[in-house]
């Protein structure tokens, strides 16, 4: 991938236009999606977007932008902690 490309990947927005338009920049992959679940990796962490009959009307993946259409009920990030193995007191403890 290509130094500008890279740069296209550290910056994400979020733009939604009347709970029925969503674009988003950023986008590393699409981890799974279905018309009511969308579950992405962005450069701010893994973002769900909840809904009904959602669809993906674009997808760059050269430069990371998606734009979805739908009914858009909600939508929230989750951080991964580092897929590291931990040490066994680490995981008992933890």
């Amino acid at each position: 991938m290509s130094e500008n490309n890279n740069n296209f990947l550290k910056n994400h927005e979020v733009n939604l236009k009347s709970r029925e338009k969503m674009s988003l920049t950023g986008i590393k992959e699409i981890i799974s999606f279905d018309e009511t679940e969308i579950i992405l990796k962005t450069c701010s962490g893994d973002l769900t977007i909840d809904g009904e009959n959602i669809h993906i009307n674009v997808l760059n993946v050269t430069v990371g932008e998606l734009e979805l259409v739908g009914k858009i009920n909600g939508f929230y990030y989750s951080d991964i902690i580092n897929n590291e193995k931990h040490s066994i007191l680490g995981r008992i403890f933890h």
